[in-house]
């Protein structure tokens, strides 16, 4: 990837074409592991599984909110989970459509065998960051998913 120097014009495509190739780098990179430690599940799919754990009892709807996807592709993604029973679906008595999804012991063991994993892919990647670097580099992150949030 090209490196700038202080006399070096830097462009807002030219910025934006680096963020690319460094998300497409760390999503191959995650993709490899899990396809060398035979998961069995897709990287959406991990995703989902994650989150639904850090948010245990969550809704089908307040799911796809969180991962600002349609209900509709988590609709699909949840379909192999509960089948290869990863999570489980608890209906609402008063309400079939309304869904509580849980992990189960199964998705519990996916999510601690790659916590470790993509922890040091992680951390391997924000090596020989200070931590001044990194909460700098977390503000302007933020800022541009600000910017790109906007109505």
């Amino acid at each position: 990837m090209r490196e700038f120097t202080d006399s070096d014009r830097i462009t807002p495509d030219e910025i934006a074409f680096q963020v690319m190739k460094v998300s497409h780098l760390h999503r191959t990179t995650v993709e490899n592991y899990m396809n060398r430690c035979n998961m069995g599940i897709s990287p959406a799919q991990h995703r989902i599984l994650i989150t639904i754990a850090h948010n245990n009892r969550v809704n089908q709807k307040e799911l796809a909110k969180m991962l600002e996807v349609s209900p509709a592709t988590v609709t699909i993604c949840l379909k192999k989970l509960v089948k290869e029973n990863y999570i489980k679906k608890e209906s609402l008595e008063n309400d079939n459509r309304y869904n509580i999804l849980e992990v189960t012991e199964k998705g519990k063991k996916i999510i601690d065998k790659s916590v470790k994993s993509f922890s040091e892919i992680d951390n391997k990647m924000f090596d020989n960051f200070s931590e001044e670097e990194l909460r700098i580099f977390s503000g302007y992150l933020n800022r541009i998913y600000n910017n790109l949030s906007e109505k």
